[in-house]
């Protein structure tokens, strides 16, 4: 069943992301998706964040992991935002 979630979330996101990039695409359809695709991120790192909060009551290395891992994962998308903006004029 796993399997079979991350098969459908790997599409989903593929999609998405092939969407995001084809200047054919409206914008009302495009803007949308790059939403969804903000807000799952944001909700990931918010995850990690809070996981690491948590954790800090029990042990020192895993918040230290978690915090590393949401400060990678935030880093990267600020560097591929910025990437793609630098490369597209007309975003």
């Amino acid at each position: 069943m796993d399997f079979i979630i991350e098969i459908i979330c790997e599409l989903f996101l593929c999609v998405i992301s092939v969407i995001f990039e084809d200047k054919k695409v409206s914008k009302w359809v495009r803007y949308p998706f790059i939403g969804i695709i903000f807000i799952l991120y944001t909700f990931i790192i918010g995850v990690l964040i809070w996981a690491g909060i948590i954790g800090l009551q029990k042990d020192i290395i895993k918040p230290v992991v978690f915090f590393g891992l949401s400060a990678i994962l935030l880093l990267s998308g600020i560097m591929s935002i910025r990437r793609i903006c630098e490369k597209k004029d007309d975003f």
